[in-house]
């Protein structure tokens, strides 16, 4: 039996890189993970390898690694693609396309092995319209051990994505105000 692999959404592809942001030097991110490209964190079991910048990639991301546009896109898509293939394997009940797009929001910012372990996954699972999967959403909003008000917000998006409602523009500012760019969230 071939197991159906759903797709994201391209507008869940676009808000993705829209909460990731792209960055084109590897940073440490909140909880101390090096990061580049649109997310790229290697948090998945079988992280992107390849070749990047002419020599072999292992698929973390390290200190001191620069990468080009393309190299981001690459390593976006091949991100995407696994965690497609996972999400699709683990979750045995009919989905929608955005309640997929909303597991999919969650897969690439917490990692596969997170949601594999997960009570959101169980509630999925046996009930996808329940609003226990909403509450379990809500549960992911630390960031190092600590709340986070910019992870709220992204599980509070997160919801309006699975249960395929417009999200509100309040989510997206802080204090009412959009979120401020610092000298260290600037591409380079």
């Amino acid at each position: 039996m071939t197991m159906t692999v759903m797709r994201a959404s391209a507008s869940q592809r676009s808000r993705t890189k829209t909460e990731e942001g792209l960055r084109l030097n590897a940073y440490v991110d909140t909880v101390g993970i090096y990061t580049i490209g649109w997310g790229h964190a290697s948090v998945n079991p079988t992280p992107a390898r390849g070749v990047l910048n002419g020599s072999y990639y292992e698929g973390k991301a390290c200190n001191g690694l620069l990468i080009t546009t393309a190299e981001a896109e690459r390593l976006f898509d091949l991100d995407i693609e696994e965690i497609e293939r996972g999400a699709s394997a683990l979750i045995t009940s009919e989905v929608s396309q955005s309640q997929f797009d909303g597991v999919i929001d969650f897969c690439f910012q917490y990692g596969l092995d997170r949601f594999r372990e997960s009570t959101l996954l169980v509630k999925i699972n046996f009930n996808p319209n329940s609003p226990a999967v909403l509450e379990q959403f809500m549960r992911w909003t630390r960031a190092g051990g600590e709340h986070q008000e910019y992870v709220w917000r992204r599980s509070a998006r997160r919801c309006c994505i699975y249960n395929g409602t417009p999200i509100p523009q309040a989510l997206w500012r802080k204090n009412g105000f959009p979120f401020a760019i610092t000298a260290d969230d600037k591409v380079d």
